[in-house]
């Protein structure tokens, strides 16, 4: 059962979900949106790991080969897999074609206190562009509310386009998962994240990511549906991100200069 999930997970298509999340990015809103994609993304969906007992090599189509990787002791944890995507055909359904390995190691259960997962890339490129850096979530406990929490970096963290432009960042957040935590699909989960991002875009200028009110995250959306962001790029405006009131539209408010615009999120990620 959990990897018919994790086969789901890689390759299903969502109504809902706009096409190309990622690609070539081109404003300040763009690769904003591009870290949050990739930061807070399940690309390590197949979480559970207790389901994992053994190593095996399971071929999935032509897009990915997951390999579960055997323990140096008798011991189940930890747990170690990698997706590979050797197929150059490899389009998911958001039409980002994807290349190279993601290597995931996981301590313990996903939900138990004291567990982390670490995320590495080997050679792995979406539509041609490199992406680089480690994703660690720490599982931080139940909190006052008995929502489970987590702590999410992505450390030395780089999106390399094919003309050799260069974003780099580090961005650190705090995760409550408010909805799911008790059911096995994913469907139903839901989080609230505060923390931000900081870093280098592919101009050479320095940004920084705050989150100025809690993002609400549904399984419905790759962007948040509520809360909101500012922007502030060095020599330009700052830009405040509203993305609304929970619905799951695409629409967000973007003010810069007290001039407000509405905006579809992921319109100009081409």
């Amino acid at each position: 059962m959990s990897i018919l999930a994790i086969s789901f997970s890689f390759s299903s298509c969502e109504k809902d979900v706009q096409e190309n999340p990622v690609n070539n990015l081109t404003t300040a809103t763009d690769y904003t949106a591009m870290v949050g994609i990739l930061d807070l993304a399940k690309l390590d969906d197949a979480t559970e790991g207790d389901a994992l007992k053994s190593a095996a090599e399971l071929d999935f189509g032509p897009c990915f080969v997951v390999t579960i990787h055997d323990n140096d002791s008798e011991d189940f944890w930890p747990r170690s897999w990698t997706f590979s995507y050797a197929d150059e055909e490899c389009v998911d359904c958001f039409g980002n074609t994807k290349l190279g390995s993601v290597h995931v190691f996981l301590t313990d259960f996903w939900k138990k206190e004291g567990s982390s997962r670490t995320i590495t890339f080997e050679d792995f490129s979406i539509n041609g562009n490199k992406l680089e850096g480690t994703r660690n979530i720490l599982n931080t406990g139940f909190n006052d509310l008995q929502n489970l929490t987590f702590e999410r970096s992505f450390q030395d963290a780089s999106y390399s386009t094919a003309d050799n432009a260069t974003m780099s960042w580090e961005s650190n957040r705090n995760v409550e998962m408010i909805a799911g935590s008790e059911t096995f699909l994913a469907a139903d989960d839901e989080y609230m994240v505060s923390g931000g991002a900081s870093g280098t875009n592919f101009e050479g200028k320095a940004f920084t990511v705050s989150i100025t009110d809690e993002l609400h995250y549904k399984k419905c959306s790759l962007f948040p549906v509520s809360g909101g962001i500012s922007i502030e790029v060095e020599g330009e405006s700052v830009i405040y991100i509203n993305y609304g009131d929970g619905e799951c539209d695409y629409l967000a408010e973007q003010t810069v200069d007290d001039v407000i615009t509405e905006i579809t999120l992921g319109n100009g990620i081409q």
